[in-house]
């Protein structure tokens, strides 16, 4: 599993806590002696005040100064309310807000200095006052619980944080949604606030620092003398399903059930993207100073990738969290006007962004602002000499009747202009300008003035060109365009061909293709790009080699196997070995490239010996190793026994059908006395008094069930991991077991909307009251090969409306169902390689499935149309799959409805490199109607009661009629 950032996180804050500074924060020599010298988000740390100053606090003046009476009546204070005060010094705030929360509320009065307290504690008995309660919290943590507190309160206190990242991330995670985080700072802005400087806040440098949070800023107070008050809000999530008479979000999350699942389940022929399209705000922000989401563009598998910021406004914007993401270029960034308003900032004056054709990665947007409309169109050069220095092409053009200003803001200091480019002191150009730009040294900014019609263009280098030629030594604009569509159209035409009778969807597979590609860096798939996860994880990246495969782009999927099977993380060794073995054999069985899988055999020889001679002899498990990546609790894991048996048998299968004998008995051996070991520990784990039994995944007593799975971390990644043992089919295609795991799922607030649920209880950003999306996978994948079609439909069209942006198709790891307004909803680190697999495996496996029937670990069933939506059948619709890779060769199929002929037509040219021991097709007909028979050619078959004929020992081409009728 990849370590998500909260593992990191911890990492930062242990090494930060013994003295070895974060990368979150920077130390500078030079700095305000009240400082201590070091900088968070460009503010430098203030100096904290020790117990010694506790008189300060008590001062008689306090109130005239700083009018605390009228501060704490602006917080609007409930009857109730449970209140922290953070910093609260010696309770001269606290004893204020326990007046308004009354006896029924409560005030944490929270100080990192025991001696604070305790004059805290002695003052609130000698004012009779008995709801506050002491907390001694940690330069980290405030030590507030989860989701449990209504407000938190920091009276001048938050710039003296020695980690204020971290504390802002605690108060966040004990914050119930709906609860607010209220600032009160001296401002900066007021040169006549009589207090030094790195101990006074702008408002928008706590803004900034509140955007990397999952924190909604909501409203700033100006009435003191001296402070401003900022308060934001957890977001309680805007509700779009009640007004459409389904359950609200909240009951969503409460509930065990996937209840908007079901509820799509119950439509007149089954799921739809319709169905689940409006139920929530679409995926937008992330946790960076930018804030919407970025859209990576790229030559494919190019080293140096630029970032467009997804409303417009900037590309290769900072993002100023330095251990998350990756900063690259230089930023520029695009205001409009006059008055220059950041394009895009306003969501309701902004149309897009999208993609040539729906699905090429030239994005495209419109914003209005002042009468004046502006369109940009972004895209990255794929054309080798500029694709290795990262060159996107920006073009803006004026759409209205009324003249408009673009601004390009560039750089980070120390820039000039010459020879139409703008320049580091080394002479390299990082942007080139058209002339329609006008260049202004003092705020290094390009200005173009645009009529209607006008257009200006810049191109910008993610890597400075040394070279020193004009935009016009650049071939032009028009033929780069024409080069980017170029280049990713043959990549499409060289692999599979899918048309639905949905556009979108047809989009949206084509697109994750591309930014799979996108993402891919030299051969390796990596995770994602331009963040901390622009790297490998071994079955998450594999899943990405796999989809290549899938969707005919084998040369690509080749190389990318090589990174995986080299991938070496400690602590998880058993794991990763299981995951090579079994993406090699995957990929053997969908190309039989024998020649590849000998030449890889020093890499996959070592795996197999690694989990062989690594077998306890007692148990014959393997050893302990960590639960998952983020939980380092070593431990008897069912993940890495069940998949390592199957990657052994796998193997094993593999090797047989190369003839390598002997070795394949071997293998196979030692893979069934590994499951055979791995059944019986799961029966001595069990436990079979829940309602399905509970099957643990860290075995012989470490876990305990789940009433409500997201109701602990723990839980949590149980929900992750539990596909990767139900695909590993160690119980055995359909059994029992394999049941109990999946419905545990389902029963006890696993699945939502299809997805995998997941709650982390650690305030990071995106990873609460959501879903880790890319880990249901597996779980759809055998929701297809135990044919539970409306179940798997109700996870691609979930994934397809809720776990992808709109038009953009851009996934990632942990997204919150949690939205921060009405335009959107939190993201953790998009775009995610593998969010794209998940969607394009799903896809395919609507259409063609390869199965292992007999439990022989070798594919010998084909499944044609199993699994279409019913609507995709209606009246005059088409579906077309052209050389779809299969563990039998290339299989290719065309299908008309004609249901007022009664008919479904089937063109199917069948695989020709081995032949399936069975050819199953269906036509999944609208509700209303019934397949009653079939006819292959001019012969009569049977169907059975599902649409379903039999195409077993058939060869070549196929013509097969459906008859259907009306019930």
């Amino acid at each position: 599993m990849r370590m998500k950032a909260s593992a990191v996180l911890l990492l930062f804050l242990s090494t930060s806590v013994f003295g070895e500074l974060s990368p979150l924060y920077e130390k500078r020599k030079d700095h305000d002696p009240d400082g201590i010298g070091i900088f968070y988000m460009g503010r430098e740390i203030a100096h904290v005040m020790g117990h010694q100053g506790a008189d300060w606090l008590e001062r008689p003046e306090r109130e005239e100064e700083e009018r605390t009476e009228q501060m704490v009546d602006a917080l609007n204070l409930k009857p109730g309310e449970i209140v922290a005060d953070i910093g609260a010094g010696t309770g001269y705030i606290s004893r204020k807000l326990s007046k308004r929360v009354g006896d029924k509320g409560s005030v944490l009065a929270v100080e990192i200095q025991q001696e604070m307290l305790d004059i805290l504690t002695n003052k609130a008995v000698a004012a009779g006052v008995h709801n506050i309660k002491p907390v001694l919290g940690t330069i980290t943590d405030p030590k507030l619980g989860s989701e449990a507190v209504d407000a938190v309160l920091m009276v001048d206190v938050y710039h003296e944080f020695d980690h204020p990242y971290e504390m802002l991330m605690s108060i966040g995670k004990s914050l119930k949604p709906g609860g607010r985080v209220i600032f009160v700072e001296y401002r900066a802005e007021d040169p006549n606030v009589p207090i030094k400087r790195v101990h006074k806040m702008a408002e928008q440098q706590v803004k900034y620092e509140a955007s990397v949070h999952p924190l909604v800023w909501k409203e700033t107070i100006e009435t003191l003398p001296r402070q401003h008050i900022i308060i934001f809000e957890k977001p309680i999530g805007v509700d779009f399903a009640k007004a459409k008479g389904l359950p609200s979000l909240e009951e969503v999350l409460a509930s065990k059930d996937d209840l908007w699942g079901e509820a799509a389940m119950r439509q007149t022929n089954g799921p739809t993207y319709k169905f689940f399209k409006d139920l929530l705000p679409p995926l937008r922000y992330c946790n960076a100073a930018f804030k919407h989401y970025p859209i990576v563009l790229s030559a494919p598998g190019a080293t140096n990738k630029a970032r467009l910021v997804s409303n417009g406004s900037a590309v290769n914007a900072r993002s100023v969290l330095k251990h998350v993401w990756r900063e690259v270029g230089i930023p520029v960034t695009f205001t409009v006007g006059n008055d220059k308003e950041l394009f895009g900032s306003d969501l309701k004056k902004l149309q897009g962004p999208k993609y040539e054709k729906g699905y090429l990665p030239i994005v495209q947007m419109e914003y209005e602002h002042g009468g004046s409309v502006y369109s940009e169109e972004v895209f990255a050069s794929t054309d080798r000499l500029f694709a290795e220095r990262g060159l996107v092409f920006v073009r803006f053009k004026g759409e209205g009747e009324k003249a408009g200003v673009i601004s390009a803001k560039t750089g980070e200091g120390n820039l000039t202009f010459a020879e139409k480019a703008v320049r580091d002191t080394n002479g390299y150009a990082w942007v080139y300008s058209d002339d329609k730009w006008k260049w202004d040294g003092a705020t290094e900014t390009l200005t173009a003035t645009l009529g209607k019609g006008e257009v200006a263009t810049l191109a910008i280098a993610t890597l400075p060109i040394a070279q020193p030629v004009s935009m016009f030594g650049f071939p032009s604009y028009q033929q780069q365009r024409k080069s980017c569509i170029y280049t990713w159209e043959s990549i499409l035409a060289g692999g599979v061909q899918i048309e639905t009778p949905e556009p979108y969807v047809n989009n949206a597979w084509r697109s994750l293709v591309i930014g799979a590609l996108v993402l891919q860096k030299g051969a390796a798939p990596n995770y994602s790009a331009g963040n901390q996860y622009e790297r490998l994880y071994e079955a998450e990246s594999g899943d990405v080699a796999r989809a290549a495969v899938l969707f005919g782009q084998e040369e690509e999927g080749k190389k990318m196997v090589v990174p995986c099977l080299d991938y070496a993380r400690k602590g998880l060794f058993f794991h990763q070995a299981a995951f090579k073995l079994q993406l090699l054999a995957h990929y053997y069985w969908l190309t039989r490239d024998a020649k590849f899988v000998r030449e890889m055999e020093p890499r996959w020889s070592k795996e197999v010996q690694r989990i062989i001679e690594g077998r306890e002899k007692e148990s014959g498990l393997l050893p302990k190793e960590q639960y998952a990546g983020d939980i380092f609790e070593d431990v008897h894991t069912l993940n890495s026994n069940a998949n390592g048996s199957k990657g052994l048998r796998d193997m094993a299968a593999v090797l047989l059908d190369i003839g390598e004998t002997n070795e394949a008995t071997r293998i196979s051996n030692a893979g069934n006395e590994l499951r055979k070991a791995t059944l019986a520990a799961v029966e001595k784990s069990i436990f079979a008094n829940t309602k399905p039994p509970f099957i643990p995944l860290a075995l012989f007593g470490y876990e305990k069930p789940y009433e409500r799975i997201t109701d602990s971390k723990l839980g949590s990644y149980w929900n992750e991991m539990a596909p990767y043992v139900l695909c590993s089919d160690v119980f055995g295609l359909g059994s029992e077991r394999e049941t109990q795991l999946l419905n545990y799922q389902y029963e006890h607030g696993g699945i939502a909307m299809g997805m995998v649920r997941f709650h982390q209880h650690s305030g990071l950003y995106g990873n609460e009251s959501g879903v880790d999306d890319l880990y249901t996978l597996r779980h759809t994948e055998k929701l297809l090969q135990r044919d539970e079609v409306d179940r798997a439909l109700v996870s691609f069209y979930g994934k397809l409306a809720q776990g992808l942006t709109p038009d953009t198709f851009i996934g990632c790891e942990g997204s919150s169902l949690r939205s921060f307004d009405e335009f959107g909803r939190p993201m953790y680190l998009p775009p995610n390689s593998t969010s794209d697999a998940f969607f394009l495996w799903t896809l395919r496996g609507l259409l063609v499935q390869d199965i292992d029937s007999d439990d022989d670990c070798k594919p010998d069933t084909l499944r044609l149309l199993f699994a279409t939506p019913k609507h995709w059948l209606e009246e005059g619709k088409q579906i077309r799959v052209q050389h779809a890779p299969t563990a039998f060769g290339d299989v290719s199929v065309q299908v008309i409805s004609k249901l007022k002929q009664d008919k479904v037509l089937v063109e199917v040219d069948l695989p020709q490199r081995s032949q399936p021991k069975k050819i199953l097709m269906r036509a999944r007909v609208p509700e209303g109607w019934k397949v009653v028979s079939a006819r292959i050619h001019d012969k009569q078959v049977a169907v059975d009661a599902k649409g379903t004929v039999d195409l077993s020992g058939l060869k070549g081409h196929q013509t097969i009629w459906f008859r259907s009728v009306k019930k």
